[in-house]
């Protein structure tokens, strides 16, 4: 009786297993080796997208500091009493400064008292986080 594993038709498909086993295992290290270097260079990509945008937010807070500051020191902004010519005042900076969104002032209760966009009713920030910190600090609140 002849062994099986003896003939050559059995030594071609073992040899050839063989080589098929070694090159599946060798394309799949090629293939974590890359998606490794893949996810590093993404890495690295995402972390200086995250810098451009930390520079840019920074950017953005000092401007929003320095027109408060000339804000502040344009216009006496402290009355407590609502007035219309501070409303007109803070609408043609909104008109001139196309960053802005909204300027308003509020009082230490959180009532805006002034404020570049007309609102019907009385809007009041109190409830805020960023108005709560605020009251506690002199430092800008980004």
């Amino acid at each position: 009786m002849i062994n099986p594993f003896l003939t050559i038709r059995a030594r071609v498909l073992l040899l050839l297993s063989v080589v098929f086993i070694v090159m599946l295992a060798l394309l799949g290290y090629f293939a974590l080796t890359e998606r490794a270097a893949d996810l590093f260079d993404e890495m690295e990509d995402l972390q200086a997208i995250a810098a451009k945008v930390a520079t840019k937010q920074s950017s953005i807070i000092e401007y929003a500091h320095q027109t408060i500051t000339l804000l502040s020191e344009a216009y006496d902004l402290r009355k407590p009493a609502r007035s219309s010519d501070c409303d007109q005042f803070l609408a043609q900076v909104l008109k001139r400064e196309p960053r802005l969104s909204n300027v308003a002032i509020a009082n230490a209760e959180g009532t805006l008292f002034c404020n570049s966009v007309h609102t019907e009713k009385p809007v009041n920030i109190a409830d805020r986080p960023y108005f709560k910190k605020a009251l506690t600090t002199n430092e800008l609140i980004s």
